[in-house]
């Protein structure tokens, strides 16, 4: 019986870049202090010189990516809404359908010369006393 196989451990790729990063940081540490003792500056000296910009950077990319997380959940937000609204439309438009129909059946169940009449009382009763004797006049007339 053979031995199981152990699995072989990859580092991913960001992984790599981390050591990486780490490496150079190491390595460009090592030679400011190398160059930095023959001008008797300290490592101290160096960490304190790229503190700063350091932590622009780093508050640069920490911005960036709360940004990011930031649209995407308005982007979610937006999906979803439109999703519900996408959702409703169907019911929205059967009960806009429903409503004309019943309209249309009271319309056609209505005498036809009510809603002109109903139209002309109310046109009546929004005009001045002066104005409505002229129209009565006009419609007396019109007899």
């Amino acid at each position: 019986m053979q031995p199981p196989e152990q699995p072989r451990w990859r580092p991913t790729r960001k992984q790599l870049l981390w050591t990486l990063a780490a490496l150079a940081i190491v390595a460009d540490l090592t030679v400011a202090v190398l160059i930095g003792y023959r001008y008797d500056i300290t490592l101290w000296n160096w960490i304190k010189l790229l503190i700063f910009p350091a932590v622009i950077a780093g508050g640069g990319l920490w911005f960036n990516r709360h940004q990011r997380e930031w649209e995407l959940d308005i982007a979610r937000e937006q999906r979803e809404s439109d999703e519900a609204i996408a959702d409703e439309r169907p019911q929205e438009d059967r009960k806009i359908a429903q409503e004309r129909a019943e309209t249309d059946r009271e319309i056609a169940t209505k005498e036809p010369k009510t809603t002109p009449c109903k139209r002309t009382s109310t046109t009546l009763a929004s005009y001045s006393s002066t104005k409505i004797g002229r129209c009565a006049s006009r419609k007396n007339a019109m007899k």
